[in-house]
């Protein structure tokens, strides 16, 4: 046959080698293929299911420690605690719950953002019912009614615990259908490259066996150079290179010959270019065969590839790095402004390559209060003729920037406006960028940088990513100073206090010096008036004189109340306990015993109950008084509608210490003036029959004693007080 003529030998031979040829540019995009999917499918599982199932695990932990601290807040009401929760509802909740919805909007499959917005509406009931029990326990008040720590122990077992069980059993519904989701792709992936093995397996078993066929067509139908070829071929197909020669024969065996050297080469370039490529030198040349040259053309591709995540990689280090170096250089110079000022500038300037940059913080004038800028740092500044080192706000580009709270980037720099010096001389900048540090919507300073180049998207990039912590540490730096301005006049305050108080007691020594010396010079004549009252009510039989006297006689033994009722303020305020054991029993016996000429006294029906086991230790006197103004505002405000005035008076173990509850049926008080009742000198109406001093001593004993008082009462049904006071022992 004639070469080219029918299908011989040549034409065989050609088609062995096309297939083997496609088989390796298959190989090649196969391997490309699976990898970019496994690529894809890694990315996905560290930017969208890592992140959204940490999330999820963040949140679980949040609303663990909020069910604890709100179980803390209803039983040991700690401040800390308290501040702790508030802290974990108002920010960290919020933030985590922003994120979840932030994540889910790139991550959800169809239908699975149900369980998000369940899970978050979930919470948001529980919270509401936390914020409930917070309301009704928010002073130390709310905690001393037994009725309000009741019902919130009550909301605490029956609604907030089966709901937050709910939460907690939906999250974990929830962290385990996404952490299916990540063991799945995971698993994708794992058979994605075992995937991958059968076909390299295959394919190499196909290439072996088409060289196989290669091989006994060469023994059976051609001669000896046949054979040599055959050798060649043989060895190709083991993955050796042979050393093949071009030759000058004109015939199939001639066109077979030059055709295999041909290859022979192609292959050692292209297993040139694959080992440079594999040591990453990605600018090698390489020339196709031509158009249609697969394997080429994979291999190029291939090495574009790696060439551009070699380039994402190097700029994920770069920029990770230069962010790390700058927290470090955040926290470690924070507590020195300029040093920190003028290491940021520096290092910003040398990282990014450019060739100056200047530092400007926001400040206030002292007196006007209005913002302007001022140069605090500066890297290879000599002149600058528009920009001083105090500019106004929106003065100058610095000015403008701040004003608009955005980047700026020029490449058409004003003439003059900037300088760069080195040792050949001076020459202007060809590109400007001024990046601003916004801190809540509010600009903490920036920095001006000048380049010889373009910036770049990377270095853009930098800088948009340090520009927040720059100025959350900024705004720490000026919250500080603000501190530590407040703390000096708050010193200067607390001195003027001190002297104030210095002062107040002064004074508090000179009234109790005039009450008692003023009581005493009362004393005499208010006894000398009353007993000639007396002498008079004998003598005189008029009537109307008679009730002339009457009102005399009541209005001074009203002044003699008040006076006592001083005295006994002025007593109650400088003396200090006189600890002792209580006989409840005896105290009350003897407080009563005081009333038993009253005729008021007489009609009411007492009910004493004293079952205090625990030996009490308190100050006698003081109790006294407690229980003497107490009971008599029982008998002085009965209520005229009650044929039976009852005066209940109660003392039982309570805690450490005693409770006192002291009850009556009489007039009652109103509840608009209940919180003025223990306020001095305060009177409910012009009618009432005290000095309006009783209730304050009460009141003032009480705390003196570390105890509590409340009250209860309803107009026209009664008061009650309870008196809560710690063992002294």
């Amino acid at each position: 046959m004639r070469p080219g003529s029918g299908f011989n030998i040549s034409r065989k031979i050609s088609i062995g080698y096309i297939i083997i040829l496609m088989i390796a540019a298959f190989v090649t995009l196969i391997s490309i293929i699976t990898l970019e999917n496994n690529k894809n499918k890694y990315d996905k599982i560290a930017s969208q299911y890592v992140p959204y199932i940490s999330s999820l695990k963040e949140f679980e932990s949040a609303i663990r420690e909020s069910n604890k601290l709100i179980i803390d807040w209803v039983y040991i009401a700690d401040k800390d605690e308290k501040d702790r929760l508030s802290v974990v509802q108002n920010s960290e909740i919020p933030f985590i719950k922003q994120k979840l919805q932030f994540i889910g909007t790139e991550t959800f499959f169809q239908g699975m953002e149900k369980d998000l917005h369940d899970l978050i509406s979930d919470y948001d009931n529980y919270s509401a019912i936390q914020k409930t029990i917070m309301r009704t326990l928010k002073t130390p008040e709310n905690y001393a009614s037994d009725k309000l720590v009741d019902e919130s122990i009550s909301i605490l077992n029956n609604e907030l615990a089966p709901r937050y069980k709910n939460i907690s059993a939906n999250l974990s519904k929830v962290l385990n259908n996404y952490t299916g989701l990540f063991e799945k792709a995971d698993v994708e992936m794992k058979n994605s490259y075992n995937y991958l093995s059968g076909i390299m397996i295959v394919l190499l078993i196909l290439i072996v066996a088409v060289t196989y066929i290669a091989s006994r067509f060469s023994t059976q139908n051609i001669s000896k150079p046949v054979n040599e070829l055959k050798n060649v071929i043989v060895s190709l197909g083991k993955g050796e290179i042979p050393l093949v020669h071009n030759t000058e024969r004109k015939d199939e065996i001639g066109q077979m010959t030059n055709a295999i050297a041909a290859m022979v080469e192609n292959i050692k370039l292209k297993t040139e270019f694959a080992t440079r490529t594999g040591k990453g030198i990605y600018n090698a040349n390489f020339d196709l065969l031509g158009e249609k040259d697969i394997l080429g053309l994979a291999l190029i591709e291939m090495r574009n590839n790696l060439k551009k995540s070699s380039e994402e990689e190097f700029t994920r280090a770069w920029l990770t790095s230069g962010i790390a170096r700058l927290n470090e250089i955040l926290r470690d110079f924070q507590e020195n402004e300029d040093q920190l000022y003028d290491t940021i500038t520096a290092y910003i300037v040398n990282y990014l390559n450019v060739c100056q940059g200047g530092m400007f913080i926001v400040k206030n004038e002292i007196e006007r209060e209005d913002k302007y800028l001022e140069l605090v740092a500066g890297y290879a500044y000599k002149d600058k003729k528009n920009i001083s080192t105090k500019l106004t706000w929106g003065e100058g580009l610095p000015g403008r920037v701040a004003l608009d709270r955005k980047m700026l980037i020029l490449s058409d720099i004003p003439e003059g406006y900037s300088k760069i010096v080195s040792g050949l001389g001076e020459s202007s900048p060809k590109s400007l960028l001024i990046v601003p540090f916004v801190f809540e919507n509010e600009v903490k300073g920036l920095i001006e940088l000048a380049s010889m180049r373009e910036f770049t998207p990377i270095q853009v990039e930098f800088l948009e990513n340090i520009s927040d912590k720059i100025a959350i540490t900024f705004d720490h730096i000026e919250r500080k100073l603000k501190t530590e301005i407040l703390l000096k006049e708050s010193q200067e305050l607390n001195e003027k206090l001190l002297t104030g108080k210095e002062e107040l007691k002064n004074a508090n020594e000179e009234l109790s010096t005039f009450i008692y010396k003023s009581s005493h010079d009362l004393k005499g004549p208010l006894c000398s008036i009353l007993g000639l009252l007396n002498v008079a009510h004998a003598d005189i039989k008029d009537k109307k004189a008679i009730h002339y006297l009457d009102m005399i006689n009541e209005m001074t033994t009203k002044v003699d109340d008040i006076l006592k009722a001083l005295i006994q303020t002025m007593d109650m305020k400088e003396s200090n306990p006189n600890i002792e054991v209580i006989n409840f029993e005896n105290l009350i016996e003897s407080t009563l015993n005081k009333f038993e000429r009253n005729e008021l006294f007489k009609r009411i029906d007492l009910k004493l109950n004293v079952e205090n086991a625990r030996p009490f230790y308190s100050d006698r006197q003081m109790l006294h008084s407690v229980l003497q103004n107490i009971i008599d505002n029982s008998i002085k405000y009965q209520n005229p509608a009650v044929l039976y005035p009852i005066l209940a008076i109660d003392v039982t173990d309570y805690a450490d210490g005693v409770k006192i509850n002291i009850t009556d049926n009489g007039s009652g008080i109103d509840k608009k003036v209940q919180l003025k009742v223990f306020d001095m000198f305060y009177r409910g109406n012009n009618d009432s029959k005290g000095a309006g001093l009783g209730l304050y001593i009460v009141k003032n004993v009480v705390r003196k004693l570390n105890g509590r008082i409340q009250l209860e009462s309803e107009k026209d049904r009664g008061t009650k007080f309870t008196i809560t006071l710690p063992n002294c022992a």
